[in-house]
Order: C-alpha cells, then structure tokens, then sequence
C-alpha cells in the first residue's frame, strides 16, 4: 500500500530508507538555489543531507527560489512535504528509495508579469 509521503509518515518507511538523522527545527537557512528540480535535488541535496547526517552545517539548510510556473508547481508539491527522495538505480534498472532528504527549508516562487 503507498503512503504519502511527509515528515509526519516518515516512521512508516521501511527499515532500509535512510531518513534525517536530524532535527529539521534545527536546521537554518544558508543557501538559497534558483530551481528546485531533478538535478538539484539529486546532488546538492544528497551532499548536505550527509553532512547534516553527520550532525555538522546545520547552517547551510537550503531556500529554493523559483521564477517559473514549473518552480510553482515544484514548491506546491514540496510545500505538503518539504523532503525529497534519493533513488538509486537497482537489479535490474529499477528505481529504488534509499534515503528521504529534509534539506529543504522552503521555497518561495516569483511569477508573473513585472512591469
């Protein structure tokens, strides 16, 4: 059965997923990154949530600041979790969970029209 994921059904994980080591309310904001997509999240995450995991550079939490509707639609599904998956590839090339990331304190998204 699936389960949606957020900070609050992060026990219901199976055993073998990584979760954050630690507490995001300690977490505070150091980087802000334009874009929040694929790429971002699959390196700059994944590097921080290691040095958070091993309890140093809480400072360097990430905002992500996006100018797009494809930023927009990026932080309305974050917002509802503010954590993010690592993949791995598997037997057989099948996509993997192997950690869940909380790096990400927020994001904030300008669109529109500027005059």
């Amino acid at each position: 059965m699936a389960t949606d994921l957020s900070l609050k059904t992060l026990p219901d994980l199976p055993a073998h997923v990584a979760r954050p080591s630690y507490a995001r309310d300690d977490l505070s904001p150091g980087i802000v990154h334009f874009g929040v997509g694929n790429f971002h999240r699959a390196h700059l995450q994944v590097y921080l949530d290691r040095l958070m995991n091993a309890g140093r550079d809480l400072d360097w939490a990430i905002v992500g600041a996006g100018v797009t509707p494809y930023d927009a639609r990026m932080r309305d599904a974050l917002l509802c979790r503010l954590v993010a998956l690592a993949m791995e590839l598997g037997p057989g090339g099948v996509a993997m969970v192997v950690a869940v990331l909380g790096v990400v304190g927020s994001v904030a998204v300008a669109v529109g029209r500027f005059v």
